[in-house]
């Protein structure tokens, strides 16, 4: 088959409606080696109201739910959350099947994304489940995490990937949260800190999604600035290293080509400056001066900034 009789075909099949254009540009991918990778598309005014319309019934259903739960028995409680879950999971699978309606499918999967878990829960506690270690906020977790990347490489929603990475988030507190429970002698303040710090850097390390660099940038360098403390019970150390941690996380914006991570950083960086005025500045200096040479950091910082993300950042970084 020739160039012309493959776009022939191709031209065809889309009349009839029984390929789409994400269908031809994966297929393109796959014979480029890139198989894994996940198609960007623009959120269309159909996926924005399928969508509404999936957390419209995803409500409906909690507030059927709400309203009956003394009259509901326990199999019928089980049936109204996780049954109904699982049928909208099933009504997407197979609505998936058919391009023309792959939005509808969508709205059925963000429906069953927001009704399952509430459905995992009310079974657990119809039936008083009950776990050894670990509570039912990290089981539940667990399962959907699972189940939306299950999803996910079946079938390359962005909508899966999504919710995989916040399942598995919502996983990691509940794991080490239920650790922390069980060893008191933990400092939980900093414990708290230390995990969104950790958290944070696989974001970026992982970053298979665009926002991930902004989003992990965000937590890694809260969680710094806060393990930095306040005088006089500051800790000398994440005082130290976070000015290096906050223009890392600028000039890595270079590479990656995103100007929300060089916003990120210029953002903490100017809150740890006003921060550190603040704390050893104010009563020396008097407040009015510290306010001025901060201020005035603060422009050399918003220009350098502007400056950086001009020359070296001129767009978003694609998302694989």
């Amino acid at each position: 088959m020739n160039k012309e009789e493959l776009l022939t075909s191709i031209t065809r099949a889309s009349a009839a409606h029984t390929i789409s254009q994400t269908d031809v540009l994966e297929a393109w991918q796959h014979g480029q080696g890139g198989a894994t990778r996940v198609v960007r598309k623009k959120m269309s005014l159909t996926n924005i109201l399928t969508g509404i319309g999936g957390i419209i019934v995803a409500l409906g259903i909690v507030l059927l739910f709400q309203q009956h739960w003394q009259s509901f028995g326990v199999n019928m409680r089980i049936f109204v959350t996780l049954g109904f879950g699982i049928i909208l999971y099933l009504a997407g699978a197979l609505l998936y099947k058919t391009p023309s309606v792959r939005s509808v499918a969508w709205a059925m999967f963000l429906a069953f994304s927001l009704v399952t878990p509430f459905g995992i829960w009310v079974t657990f506690d119809s039936l008083h489940a009950q776990f050894p270690f670990f509570g039912y906020e990290t089981v539940i977790s667990l399962i959907m995490f699972t189940w939306f990347l299950a999803s996910f490489f079946i079938f390359r929603l962005r909508l899966f990937q999504l919710a995989a990475v916040l399942s598995g988030s919502i996983l990691y507190f509940g794991v080490t949260g239920d650790f922390l429970a069980h060893n008191p002698a933990i400092d939980l303040a900093s414990a708290f800190e230390y995990r969104f710090l950790i958290l944070g850097i696989s974001y970026i390390l992982m970053g298979f999604a665009g926002w991930m660099y902004p989003m992990g940038a965000m937590m890694f360098l809260g969680a710094a600035l806060g393990l930095g403390g306040y005088a006089p019970s500051a800790n000398l150390f994440w005082e130290i290293v976070f000015p290096g941690l906050a223009l890392g996380a600028m000039f890595m914006s270079i590479p990656l080509k995103s100007k929300p991570v060089l916003v990120v950083g210029s953002l903490y960086l100017m809150a740890y400056i006003i921060k550190i005025t603040a704390e050893y500045f104010s009563d020396t200096l008097g407040w009015p001066i510290a306010l001025i040479l901060a201020g005035f950091a603060l422009i050399g910082i918003g220009y350098g900034s502007l400056m950086l993300g001009k020359r070296y950042v001129t767009q978003a970084r694609p998302v694989e």
